[in-house]
């Protein structure tokens, strides 16, 4: 039997016990009696959380951690009232604080989480009052780079949340009620909305600790499309039951009125969340026609010096060079005042050398402008990379899911403030702000699709806000182009050399638009302004009704199943030994089947016969006889045998 459970553990150079004095005495025969009489002061004198002056930066300090965590929940499990009984006399606000100081270690958190989700009021340990506010308060930006107590205190808040709704604590009400008061709301979105990339750990933990509110207090159904919610810090591997799935009359009024204030309050700050996770507005926003400009004189002047690198040296005199020229320079200012210049030196040369020298001039300075285009393109990125206020990955993605879960509850005032705000357009254009992954993709996407499948005023109002602005539809169709080409060199190119990448944007692109298509369908008004755009006709919809066709293709590819098909089946089909004893032994079966049908037939009549006369039992066994393969008549007629004989059964 094990005599000692303590190993003092060096800590900054001084011995911390985590339970000290907890020594099985060689009296005590079992542990369950030594559970039974171990005293409140002898329980669990937790010295390592609460008295040593402990440095978490230490590289000792998670498996510390890890074995005062395993003893203390051991304990707390065996003799709970003992455990919180010394607790209390420490002093529940001093154990808080301990809690909150080291909370940045996943097995603290964990230990933290059973002690708040008490089922009775006999084992609760802190005050309920104020507690919501007070662990929303510990999320702070000031974040040590080894450790992430910002998430932890987002797991805390949504087990509370997650058991509060699921009523298993004795303090379930207060949860929700605090929870959705309009002082947490506010913290929780003051700090969501916070603008340096530094801070981007609180803005995330603030953000999902809105969603899973959002989701839990509401009943929502989570979206498909979004990622997977963190674990329960007291059921990391199991799902919630009954998640969204209660009735209506299974609901609680307080609950109901809890969760429609919470939406109150979020609407209330929801234009600031807008501005916060979609970047800048419409105005400043790359859509703008001062941002379109720009693009078009990149690209005009990357055509223009494609063009003059590709021509002879002597066609610089050439008519149709200069008026392919001309026709980019349209619209675009920067290539026009470019080739301003060459074009009166053109007209006043005609030598050869002056040809030579004004095409290599030319080409010199367009790409000179595009060099001075380009770095004011990345200056212009940057100061859009700064004007989004939530910073990129997790961050981001925390905030797109709160605004799909608001926009999927098609509450009447989240939805008013989604179209006012244009959060329809400004999502889409959030996809080309850079480079996604596919979580924030199918995050836009889900929010894009939310709001289009709206009741008929608010979705259509933001569908055709979204038809008003044509250039997004426009950018949304060479995406979709640039896949077709992209897949199309694919299919004819021999070798695997350079590099073509499909673009990731034309899944959820092309999601939208099939929503948007099924709008067309129920509201005219749609219908007719998608109609009058080009990049509809011309490449959306052939581009979704050849998805349409690929999807409904059987697995494996149409052409396969049709060259399979085609070919001619041999006269002679070539049978494995093992195919032909199935085939054997069906036909066997079969054949005995039949045989034992025919034969309790001719029993029968027998039968009836023999009571009937002896003379129908011969001319019914003779009008229709019965030819038993492999059996041998016997001489006699059939009307000579004696009762019973004929009782054999077949097998």
């Amino acid at each position: 039997m094990l005599a000692h459970l303590v190993v003092p553990l060096e800590v900054n150079g001084t011995a911390a016990k985590p339970l000290e004095a907890l020594r099985l005495p060689h009296h005590v025969e079992s542990w369950s009696q030594f559970y039974t009489t171990l005293g409140a002061a002898t329980a669990a004198r937790w010295s390592f959380l609460l008295d040593a002056q402990l440095d978490p930066a230490r590289s000792s300090w998670t498996v510390l951690a890890g074995y005062f965590c395993h003893i203390a929940s051991a304990l707390y499990h065996r003799c709970p009232d003992q455990v919180l009984e010394y607790l209390r006399q420490h002093g529940p606000d001093q154990v808080l604080e301990c809690f909150l100081r080291f909370l940045g270690t996943r097995c603290i958190a964990e230990l933290f989480a059973t002690l708040l989700c008490a089922p009775d009021p006999e084992h609760g340990l802190f005050r309920v009052d104020g507690l919501i506010l007070r662990l929303v308060q510990h999320l702070s930006g000031d974040v040590p780079p080894s450790e992430d107590p910002n998430e932890n205190v987002s797991l805390v808040l949504k087990t509370l949340i997650t058991q509060a709704c699921a009523k298993k604590l004795y303090f379930a009400s207060a949860v929700v009620d605090q929870m959705s008061s309009a002082v947490v709301v506010e913290q929780l979105v003051s700090k969501a909305c916070v603008e340096p990339a530094e801070l981007a750990s609180m803005a995330k933990a603030a953000a999902s600790v809105l969603v899973g509110a959002v989701s839990q207090i509401l009943h929502a159904t989570p979206n498909p499309a979004l990622a997977s919610r963190g674990p329960n810090l007291l059921q990391p591997f199991e799902e919630e039951e009954g998640h969204g799935q209660e009735t209506e009359s299974d609901g609680d009024d307080s609950r109901r009125a809890a969760g429609i204030a919470l939406v109150q309050h979020i609407c209330q700050h929801l234009p600031a969340l807008c501005d916060s996770f979609l970047g800048a507005s419409e105005e400043e926003g790359e859509g703008s026609p001062s941002a379109q400009q720009h693009l078009l004189d990149g690209q005009r002047l990357r055509e223009a010096i494609v063009l003059l690198l590709e021509a002879a040296e002597s066609d610089l005199c050439n008519e149709d060079l200069w008026n392919q020229l001309l026709q980019l320079a349209t619209g675009s200012k920067l290539l026009e005042d470019t080739l301003s210049a060459h074009l009166a030196l053109r007209d006043g040369s005609s030598s050869e050398s002056a040809e030579v020298l004004g095409k290599s001039q030319l080409i010199a300075d367009l790409r000179r402008a595009r060099a001075a285009h380009e770095a004011e393109t990345s200056r212009l990125c940057q100061t859009t990379q700064r004007s989004l206020k939530v910073a990129d990955g997790p961050a981001a993605i925390e905030a797109m899911s709160l605004l799909v879960e608001l926009a999927r509850l098609q509450d009447s005032e989240v939805l008013q403030v989604l179209v006012e705000e244009r959060v329809l357009s400004r999502g889409l254009r959030r996809l080309f702000d850079r480079s996604w992954g596919a979580v924030m993709l199918n995050a836009v996407a889900a929010l894009c699709v939310e709001i289009i499948r709206s009741p008929e005023p608010k979705g259509k109002e933001a569908a055709e806000a979204l038809v008003e602005e044509g250039h997004l539809l426009d950018r949304v169709a060479g995406v979709l182009r640039r896949q077709s080409e992209v897949r199309e060199a694919l299919s004819h190119r021999q070798d695997h050399k350079g590099e073509l990448s499909m673009p990731q944007l034309a899944a959820p692109l092309r999601k939208i638009c099939a929503e948007l298509r099924e709008a067309s369908s129920r509201w005219p008004e749609v219908h007719m302004g998608l109609f009058n755009l080009d990049a509809w006709t011309e490449v959306i919809l052939p581009d979704l009704e050849e998805f349409a066709q690929l999807e409904e293709e059987p697995l494996g590819g149409f052409d396969k199943l049709v060259n399979v098909g085609s070919v001619a089946i041999p006269g002679e089909v070539e049978f494995t030994p093992e195919d032909l004893r199935d085939i054997d032994e069906d036909f066997d079966t079969e054949c005995l089947l039949n045989l034992a049908g025919e034969q309790m037939l001719q029993r029968q009549a027998q039968v009836a016969a023999q009571k009937a006369g002896g003379n129908e039992v011969e001319g019914t066994c003779e009008t229709a006889p019965v030819e038993l393969p492999n059996v041998p008549e016997e001489p006699g007629s059939m009307g000579n045998l004696e009762p019973g004989a004929g009782d054999t059964e077949w097998v």
